[in-house]
C-alpha cells in the first residue's frame, strides 16, 4: 500500500489533482466572463439545424441535443460565449462541436477546434469532415509537426477563406 506526503493513496491524490485544475480552470472562465463584452450575433434558422441533422450518421442524444440548443442559444445573444462542453471519452462532444461549427459557417464565418495533442487533432479532423463535408465546410489541420511550408500553406487557405474550419493544436494560436 502506497501512501504520498499528506496521507493520500495515489489514486486519491490525482483525483485531487484534477479536482485542482478543473477548479481552477473553472474560476479562470469565470473571472474572464464580463457580461458587457460585446459577441458577435449569430442567425440560427430551423433550415440550418434540420440540414445539419440530415448529415449526421446517426441522430443526436437527449444530452447532446440539450447542450447543442444551449450553445446555439449562446451564439444568438449579443454578448461574448464563455461556456465548457464536458463529457466522457465517447460521449459524443464533437457531434456538438460540428452543430456549432455548421451555424458559424452559415453565418459567413470560420471555426477553429483545438485539441491537446496531435493525435486528437487528427481523429477530430476525420470526424468534423465526416459530418460537415457533406454539407460544404472545408477544413484544415495545423499542428505543430507539419513542415514550415505544409503550415504555410494552412494558413494561406484559411487566411483566404478557402477553408471554414482549422483544426488542430496549440499551431492555432501560435504567431502566424
Amino acid at each position: 500500500h502506497v501512501v504520498l506526503a499528506g496521507g493520500l493513496p495515489p489514486a486519491a491524490a490525482i483525483r485531487r489533482l484534477k479536482f485542482d485544475d478543473f477548479l481552477f480552470f473553472e474560476l479562470a472562465v469565470l473571472r474572464s466572463r464580463d457580461p458587457n463584452r460585446l459577441g458577435r450575433v449569430f442567425r440560427v434558422t430551423e433550415e440550418q439545424l434540420q440540414e445539419f441533422f440530415a448529415s449526421l450518421p446517426f441522430e443526436l442524444t437527449r444530452g447532446q441535443s440539450g447542450a447543442l440548443q444551449e450553445i446555439l442559444k449562446d451564439m444568438q445573444a449579443p454578448v461574448q460565449m464563455a461556456r465548457l462542453l464536458q463529457g466522457d471519452v465517447g460521449s459524443g462532444k464533437t457531434a456538438v462541436a460540428a452543430g456549432a461549427i455548421h451555424v458559424a459557417v452559415k453565418n459567413g464565418m470560420q471555426a477553429a477546434l483545438m485539441a491537446p495533442t496531435e493525435i486528437l487533432a487528427r481523429q477530430h479532423l476525420v470526424n468534423l469532415q465526416r459530418y460537415l463535408f457533406p454539407l460544404g465546410v472545408k477544413t484544415e489541420l495545423l499542428t505543430g509537426s507539419m513542415t514550415a511550408g505544409e503550415r504555410r500553406q494552412a494558413r494561406a487557405r484559411l487566411a483566404s477563406g478557402e477553408a471554414d474550419l482549422a483544426v488542430g493544436t496549440h499551431a492555432l494560436i501560435q504567431e502566424g
